[in-house]
């Protein structure tokens, strides 16, 4: 397979509960669309862990240009065939200049040709079909550079085409030819319109089954699903420097689906007998999430890993989810996800975790949901006895080796730090099971169980402004072994009576492990490293 090298891909760098369909209905703290169009201000945040991106490249001489394909850019007018022709005519190494302008298209526009760039500096690219207006990748090298792009949008969608781009090929395809490697999307502008307050009816960006990739620079202003969403398989890819506002769903979301993402087809035999070709196909794994400015999240969580190993969060700011966390590891039940492992989340800022009403929320008022509770970092974990009961299926499923280390904390409804396995809100959960194409069948009964969280080192943070613990618990079924130490209250002080409430921090490392024979002490926990990747 044809690939991009990591120093090719250097040298262009250097340096989710379902939510029903629902009308669109900004509410009165909404700002107008076209505000949020243009440049978004900077704020406050830490300082950068990558290297400045640089200036992209200059077109070469040479380059093909869809104008030159019949697309005009500068009317009403349709411009689909025209790009699907231009497109076609690409070959390996070529360019697809967009001069600047505003393009229609009414429905997907695959890339198929490997090693090309499609360049849309001063170009808007506007879909008008909410249900396909994926800009959709699908070959090897593929960069995409500095488009605006914008869409007709309707309700709530979850498709990969229905994303505003995507790098996504169907699961037999991706099987027999394997991973996609070397895509770069690079400062692209994924924002609304005067006309349609949101700029994508399913997740802005889409990351599905791609090694090497890099998400960079890129602005991204209301989607109704994630604003960045990687999954797949997806591993060895940098998430850099994006500004992400308002979004639904997740902000920045990396999520490993072992099954369908449907508990109500009651796969858990087969799943267990495919694990690890399952792992292999569907595990998001080494992953650098950097710099990256995130604010305004209406209804699901800043930066989450729902499912995926090796992770780092780092350096990133996270600010107003005022519905969940700003941060949030777990493994989730409901959207049958792998486990997690070998998360670092390191030297963010977070602030204004459910305390401030959302500056955009298109969902009617009935619609709205409340506050979860979560803490500004929430660790958890959750399983059905079903899959408790097989031993290799419990395993990939457990959430370990978690590292909370430098971050400054402040303005939290709740907990800095919460640790919930779930085990508080055990139940039975009964739906019709699916069948699959809108089938439904016989009522299936599920008990839903606490999972296991355990290696969690809680380290030199800076908490001020919380409702409650710097660092807690919401549970409590199984043994924690958790390391908590260096952590600084608003007045400076030790933070470490909060660590586990109720017990010093000392004590509390004993009391994690002390019913646990055998085990490694707590002030032994290796500090996992997370991703296994740097900037370049």
């Amino acid at each position: 397979m044809c690939r991009i090298s990591r120093r090719r891909a250097a040298r262009w760098l250097i340096p989710c509960a379902l939510l029903a369909a629902a009308p669109l209905m900004a509410d009165d703290t909404a700002r107008p669309a076209a505000e949020l169009s243009r440049a978004v201000p900077d704020r406050p945040r830490p300082p950068s862990l990558c290297a400045l991106l640089p200036a992209l490249p200059a077109v070469p001489a040479g380059a093909l240009r869809v104008t030159d394909f019949g697309a005009r850019g500068d009317d009403d007018r349709d411009d689909t065939a025209a790009i699907l022709r231009a497109l076609a005519a690409l070959r390996p190494g070529q360019w697809l200049v967009f001069p600047p302008g505003r393009y229609l298209h009414d429905r997907r526009l695959p890339l198929r040709t490997r090693d090309v760039v499609l360049d849309g500096r001063g170009a808007t690219l506007h879909a008008t079909s909410p249900g396909d207006m994926a800009l959709l990748v699908q070959a090897d090298a593929v960069q995409i550079l500095g488009f605006t792009l914008t869409a007709a949008t309707d309700h709530r969608r979850t498709a990969p085409w229905e994303s505003r781009i995507a790098v996504w090929r169907p699961a037999a395809e991706r099987r027999s030819a394997g991973l996609l490697a070397g895509v770069v999307i690079r400062d692209n502008r994924l924002v609304p319109t005067a006309e349609d307050p949101n700029s994508s009816a399913s997740a802005a960006i889409f990351i599905s089954g791609v090694r090497d990739f890099i998400v960079a620079g890129n602005t991204v202003v209301r989607s109704l699903s994630d604003g960045i969403h990687i999954t797949g398989g997806a591993r060895d890819g940098r998430v850099l420097g994006n500004t992400v506002r308002e979004t639904g769903d997740d902000m920045i979301a990396v999520v490993s689906y072992l099954g369908d993402g449907m508990w109500t087809r009651g796969q858990t035999d087969e799943l267990a007998a495919t694990l690890p070709a399952r792992r292999e196909d569907k595990l998001v794994r080494n992953v650098l999430i950097a710099d990256n400015d995130v604010e305004g999240q209406y209804w699901g969580r800043g930066i989450s890993v729902v499912g995926g190993e090796q992770v780092t969060i780092r350096a990133n700011r996270i600010a107003n989810t005022a519905h969940a966390a700003a941060v949030y590891v777990t493994r989730e039940q409901v959207y049958v996800t792998f486990g997690v492992r070998d998360v670092r989340i390191e030297g963010n800022y977070i602030e204004r975790v459910q305390t401030d009403a959302a500056p955009y929320n298109p969902l009617p008022l009935p619609q709205r949901l409340r506050k979860t509770g979560h803490g500004a970092i929430e660790i958890g974990a959750r399983i059905f006895a079903d899959e408790a009961a097989i031993a290799a299926l419990r395993e990939a499923l457990t959430v370990e080796r978690v590292a909370v280390v430098g971050n400054r904390v402040q303005r939290v409804r709740g907990m800095g730090v919460r640790i919930n396995d779930g085990s508080e809100e055990g139940r039975v959960q009964r739906a019709a099971r699916d069948l699959g194409g809108g089938r439904r069948g016989e009522t299936i009964e599920r008990e839903s169980l606490g999972g296991v969280v355990r290696d969690v080192v809680v380290r030199d943070n800076h908490f001020a402004q919380l409702g409650a613990a710097a660092v807690g618990r919401l549970g409590g079924s199984s043994a924690l072994r958790l390391v908590c130490r260096g952590n600084r209250d608003p007045r400076g002080a030790a933070a470490e009576e909060a660590c586990l409430p109720g017990l010093a921090g000392a004590q509390a490392q004993r009391s994690a492990t002390a019913d646990t024979p055998g085990a490694t002490p707590s002030a032994m926990i290796p500090e996992t490293a997370g991703a296994a990747i740097d900037c370049r």
